[in-house]
């Protein structure tokens, strides 16, 4: 195993490919490159409103990203500033086409006092958790998790704050950052994250870097 520090303070795109396709019904949204940037060192991820809905019902376009290499076990850290407005989320995360996912940080727009915590193996939920959010001047937060083969950590700004042991994953990954609307037509979405009303203007993400120490990547 090759270990090494790697940090993307999002000069460019190099390593990441931008999403250009539709999810599910979860998701009220087609991804687009259009709606991610780069600027001034940060990555930023745009949600607009759509001139028509799509035959398929997505009535907004929105960023993602993914890496364009898988990684397994490592700490990961992002700082970002979510979005607090009901019915979006901003995300970072894990993922693997198997359905293997760690949400590292998902950020529910209606309640700001807290980060969602998540891991799943073949896309069925093995734990999940709300951690407290402390008091932030920028807006911005700092979470890192630390993935090991016996457990998952959690930290904010730097403090500890929850571990789990229960079924951890140990497939590849994809890096993931999204920022997307619940979709209003799926009551149980709307209340986990609310109803999103379109502001008449776009909204957007911030993330002024991703840094992690990797072990294996493929």
């Amino acid at each position: 195993m090759t270990t090494r520090n790697w940090t993307e303070n999002f000069d460019n795109l190099i390593l990441w490919n931008p999403s250009n396709w539709e999810n599910g019904k979860t998701f009220d949204c087609t991804w687009t490159y259009r709606n991610v940037e780069t600027k001034d060192g940060k990555l930023f991820l745009y949600l607009s409103e759509k001139e028509k809905v799509t035959k398929e019902g997505k009535r907004y376009w929105a960023g993602e990203i993914l890496s364009k290499s898988k990684f397994t076990y490592g700490t990961y850290e992002v700082k970002m500033k979510p979005v607090f407005v009901p019915g979006l989320v901003t995300a970072f995360f894990l993922y693997s086409t198997d359905g293997d996912e760690i949400d590292i940080a998902e950020f529910v727009g209606n309640d700001s006092s807290k980060v969602e915590v998540t891991h799943y193996i073949t896309g069925k939920r093995m734990d999940h958790t709300s951690l407290p959010l402390p008091e932030s001047d920028d807006g911005f937060y700092t979470i890192t998790l630390e993935w090991t083969p016996e457990y998952l950590e959690w930290s904010i700004n730097g403090e500890k704050r929850y571990k789990t042991t229960k079924n951890v994953p140990h497939g590849p990954m994809y890096i993931m950052c999204n920022f997307w609307p619940v979709n209003r037509d799926v009551p149980g979405l709307v209340n986990w994250a609310g109803l999103f009303e379109y502001p008449g203007k776009s909204l957007g993400a911030e993330y002024s870097y991703i840094s992690a120490v990797l072990g294996e990547q493929t």
